[in-house]
């Protein structure tokens, strides 16, 4: 595989795990609210499409070559992103509660 088209695969993982994390933080309420089975079905669903979509890309990037250096970009961006807006979340319900004592 050439230099070039290993660049854009590793940014692309990145840039996918940044959205994978944002979009699982968007449905979080969906993912983790209600019954079992339809936590387990939500779940599922998002999962199986967020990764359909990462192959069908990665297809068309670089023929579908999946690299385990590929997959740990992915996954550190989205623990990066999740760890990043918890802390958000986190000042934000303090500023909230500061607010209130006001």
């Amino acid at each position: 595989m050439e230099l070039k088209v290993q660049i854009i695969s590793i940014l692309f993982s990145i840039i996918f795990g940044i959205l994978f994390g944002v979009l699982y933080n968007l449905f979080y309420m969906f993912l983790n609210k209600g019954l079992i089975r339809y936590r387990i079905l939500n779940c599922l669903l998002f999962s199986i499409d967020l990764i359909l979509i990462y192959f069908i890309v990665s297809l068309k990037i670089n023929t579908g070559d999946i690299r385990v250096t590929f997959l740990l970009f992915l996954y550190f961006s989205f623990l990066l992103t999740i760890k990043f807006t918890k802390s958000i979340r986190k000042s934000v319900k303090y500023l909230k509660k500061r607010s209130h004592l006001i």
